[in-house]
């Protein structure tokens, strides 16, 4: 095993999940672990654990024993070093499972749906494999990217001269290469490339797939336990791999994120190998999976001028597959000594630079009322921080209209964590929003159209009974890394917090490993929080930013801050009632704070019945008066 592989381990495996199998008097203080030291005899704790430059490391103050997780094994076991790395090795793979379990128990689809897909048995392609070797524009095409007749047999390629998956193309009758994914003898995909280009000359993309089926690994056959595996982006890179002896898939689209069954797939490798293409797109979707994947990951970097593993091969290697699998050799040993993810070189990070402004990112959450979405851009890496002037405003709603619009219109992949409301209650208010019916009228009928209106978006709510806050955080770190995450949310802090003996400090503590977690993965994290309990004669004030609960990190380590206020409807200033009864449906929302804004305001209408906020115009909704 190389020295970088252990320096992965050291990062991968947390010390003190080592040493608490091994010390039962261990226990967290802040952002360390103590315990009595295993090493020596002592009545009073001196043996820490601690995390430095993203290693985990141990120091006794008393005896002075220093070490990483590999040493703490080879002394309290009492094993050589070699056993130690591999006891650490088995530990990542255990924690992966492991995080994948408790994913999968505690994040579900929003709205859940049973949707049928196509299948085909691979014969039905046998006709159209017999036409490819009779088309000269087929094989034309091959040669041109290197691929050999052998290797399209192989891939079970065939032709075919009109497209019927979509009849309107300008160039639907001037014959096309079908690419079947198939599992076994099933084929789970059929998609369609044109043998005139890439685009026409109006920029119509001249790739289309067949309705109705689904969406998986291209090649995930291949993938083998103790192989490596190379991953790639589109057909042609992973037949040239694969052609010249490499097991090798490719993602269904450049900038995918693949589901959770697509990275069990992948892990069950002996290492991964990410070598998408150099274009802008490519390098931010291997460098997600990377961070996201991590154990026995690599990123691959293809030569100057290549911006792929076709045009590697071509123009490197002039189409030699022997060339090319030196080449492709090179490039893998040349990965395993890359730096961890996190470790960025500068002048890399500066050749692959998006100059695109802020706002017109097309990563940043997205709202769906004009104003606001037209005052600042949370991006990915930030943590925006919202709430409310008094409880029961609607804060949780207003917040999944936003999740909802990023989920369903910009396919952004969106984890909620809810604290206080379960996800069937979450379910009903979601498809309430959807179908616009009133959510206590809701039938089976309209949560199926729901469902189908969601149809792919990748929107999971998650709800653990009795989980602390650290709990929590792990949630989301294993979420992030299984489902893909592009948005996390927390719903909300305050609730998290309630029962340690020093709210303030874990609220302060929660924050910043919130902060680091979106800093981390590049991923946009939403906290929801609390306003401090108003004192009688204050009651029903607009809040700002200091008027949130607790720790004053819930708004200073924020990127942004939005408060929501809905004034009391007369007759309730006491505060005697709860919910929409006392509320007024107009909504203030204010942009409190921003780090590259000022101050904003605007205002939407509530409607609780639907459970949505519309924006305001001169006159207001009809059926205006929200049902609680």
């Amino acid at each position: 095993m190389t020295e970088p592989n252990l320096d992965e381990l050291k990062q991968a495996v947390p010390l003190w999940r080592v040493a608490e199998e091994r010390i039962p008097s261990l226990k967290r203080e802040g952002n360390e672990w103590k315990g009595l030291c295993p090493f020596h005899q002592e009545k009073t704790p001196s043996f820490t654990i601690f995390q430095k430059d993203g290693a985990w490391l141990f120091k006794c103050f008393g005896c002075q024993e220093t070490g990483n997780v590999f040493q703490l094994i080879q002394k309290m076991d009492k094993v050589p070093f070699k056993k130690a790395v591999e006891t650490v090795a088995k530990m990542t793979e255990a924690q992966w499972e492991e995080g994948k379990q408790q994913v999968d128990r505690t994040f579900t689809p929003a709205i859940k749906t049973e949707k049928k897909l196509l299948t085909f048995p691979l014969s039905i392609l046998a006709e159209a494999e017999k036409r490819l070797e009779r088309s000269p524009q087929a094989l034309e095409w091959l040669a041109g990217r290197g691929i050999t007749l052998e290797t399209a047999k192989r891939f079970h390629l065939g032709y075919t001269q009109n497209l019927q998956s979509d009849p309107n193309h300008p160039w639907a009758n001037d014959g096309w290469l079908v690419f079947p994914t198939f599992t076994g003898d099933t084929i789970t995909l059929i998609k369609y490339r044109s043998v005139k280009g890439k685009k026409t000359p109006d920029g119509k993309p001249a790739i289309s797939r067949k309705k109705n089926m689904g969406t998986d690994l291209y090649n995930a056959d291949a993938i083998q336990p103790f192989d490596d595996l190379f991953v790639v982006e589109g057909e042609p890179d992973c037949m040239v791999m694969a052609q010249a002896g490499f097991v090798t898939v490719s993602l269904p689209s450049a900038g995918f994120t693949p589901t959770p069954e697509m990275r069990d797939k992948m892990l069950q490798a002996n290492a991964v190998f990410l070598a998408g293409d150099m274009d802008n797109v490519g390098q931010q979707t291997m460098e997600k999976l990377w961070t996201e994947l991590r154990d026995r990951t690599y990123r691959v970097e293809w030569p100057e001028g290549c911006k792929d593993a076709n045009d590697a091969f071509l123009k490197e290697c002039g189409g030699n597959v022997e060339k090319f699998r030196a080449l492709v050799e090179n490039l893998r040993a040349k990965a395993v000594s890359t730096p961890m993810p996190f470790m960025f070189d500068l002048s890399k990070t500066m050749r692959h630079m998006d100059m695109t402004t802020p706002m017109e990112n097309p990563k940043r959450l997205r709202f769906p009322w004009s104003d606001i979405d037209s005052w600042v851009a949370v991006l990915p890496g930030d943590v925006m921080c919202m709430f409310a002037t008094e409880s029961k405003t609607g804060k949780t709603t207003w917040l999944m209209g936003i999740l909802l619009e990023n989920a369903m219109k910009y396919g952004r992949v969106v984890v909620n964590y809810s604290a206080e409301v379960l996800p069937e209650q979450y379910a009903r208010r979601a498809a309430a929003y959807i179908t616009e019916k009133n959510r206590d009228k809701l039938t089976t009928e309209d949560f199926v159209a729901a469902a189908e209106e969601m149809e792919d978006a990748r929107f999971y709510n998650g709800y653990k009974p009795g989980a602390k806050w650290h709990e929590v955080v792990e949630l989301l770190n294993w979420a992030k890394r299984r489902l893909g995450a592009d948005i996390l949310v927390v719903d909300h802090l305050h609730f998290l917090t309630r029962s340690e003996k020093d709210e303030t400090k874990a609220q302060s503590e929660f924050m910043r490993e919130l902060k680091d977690l979106a800093l981390e993965y590049r991923v946009i994290v939403i906290v929801v929080g609390q306003p401090r309990k108003a004192q009688a004669s204050q009651r029903g004030r607009e809040a700002v930013t200091q008027d949130a609960k607790g720790s004053e990190a819930f708004g200073s380590d924020a990127s942004q801050v939005f408060i929501l206020h809905r004034d009391r409807k007369p007759g309730d200033q006491q505060g005697i009632g709860s919910g929409d009864d006392i509320y007024e449906p107009i909504t203030k929302v204010k942009l409190d704070y921003s780090r590259d804004s000022l101050a904003r305001v605007t205002r939407l209408f509530f409607r609780g019945d639907i459970c949505k906020f519309l924006n305001m115009t001169t006159q207001e909704p009809p059926n205006a008066t929200p049902n609680p």
